[in-house]
Parts: structure tokens; C-alpha cells; sequence
């Protein structure tokens, strides 16, 4: 088992969410990121929860800071991260995530995940992504990797469960 599924399948359970463990990986190559800059590593709450039967499903992508008063956020000294960073959804949900700082902007590929059954589209202010799951009845539960890309940083690339 990969360092990768480790953190995920132990988030999974420090969120409570049932039906993590053993479940197959979908479409990632569970090796993280490919980094342009010196990656930043500041710690910060690790989350997962689970959406489902909630409607939509919400996730802010915040900054981790070393200060934590840099403002704005810089890739030399900040960490983007997903909150949750783990999410699990039904089936058929929306997914909605958005920017927690007035600075920073997503990107036109701003989220984008490595499965079709998740399509994701920008909102006009660049601020919000809506992602559309249609994950087909029968298909096994599994982790879903997406990318975070926003102005000026690396991309991030945490998972949704489906299970």
C-alpha cells in the first residue's frame, strides 16, 4: 500500500466514514504532486467528512501559512490545501468548492478530477467551481482524485470516496 492510499484510508476513518477500508483506487497514480516551486509543507487540520445524503457538498480551498498572517497568500511561504481534504459523496451529487482568499483566483482548470463521472465547470468570478458526479449504479466504491489549480501556486491533488 502506497504512503498516499495509507493517509487516505486513516483520514476516512478519523472522519468516521464506513466502507473505506479496502476499496480500490481510481484513475491516480497515488504519488501526489509534480512541483514546479520549493514545496512549502505548513501544518494544518487534516479533515474528512462525508456528504452524503446532504445535497451539496461544500469544500474550501484555504492556505496554510508560515507566518500565518501572510496576506496574501505566496507559494514561498503557504500551502494550498482542500477543507475537508477528504470528502465521501452519493453517487449523484454536487460538489462545490470554493476560494477562501480575495487574492487568489482558481485557474480555468481550476478543479478538475481523473475520472468523466466527475465534471467540473467555473463560476463566472473565478472564485467558485461546481463539479457535477454521475458516478453509474454498479460501479465499486472507490477514491477519486481531482486537481486543485489556483493563480500562482502548484497543483494540489487530494480525493472524493464514493463508497
Amino acid at each position: 500500500m502506497s504512503l498516499a492510499t495509507a493517509r487516505l484510508l486513516l483520514l476516512c476513518g478519523a472522519a468516521g466514514l464506513a466502507g473505506c477500508h479496502g476499496i480500490e483506487m481510481h484513475r491516480g497514480d497515488g504519488h501526489g504532486h509534480g512541483f514546479t516551486h520549493l514545496a512549502v509543507h505548513v501544518p494544518h487540520d487534516h479533515k474528512g467528512n462525508s456528504c452524503k445524503g446532504a445535497g451539496n457538498c461544500n469544500v474550501t480551498i484555504r492556505f496554510a501559512c508560515d507566518p500565518p498572517s501572510t496576506s496574501p497568500p505566496t507559494p514561498d511561504k503557504c500551502e494550498v490545501y482542500a477543507d475537508p481534504e477528504v470528502v465521501a459523496i452519493d453517487r449523484v451529487q454536487r460538489i462545490m468548492f470554493t476560494v477562501d482568499s480575495r487574492a487568489i483566483d482558481f485557474e480555468r482548470d481550476g478543479i478538475s478530477f481523473q475520472s468523466s463521472y466527475i465534471t467540473c465547470a467555473p463560476q463566472a468570478d473565478l472564485k467558485k467551481f461546481t463539479c457535477d458526479a454521475n458516478i453509474p449504479s454498479g460501479t465499486s466504491p472507490g477514491f477519486y482524485k481531482y486537481s486543485i489549480h489556483v493563480t500562482s501556486f502548484d497543483v494540489v491533488d487530494p480525493w472524493v470516496v464514493n463508497y
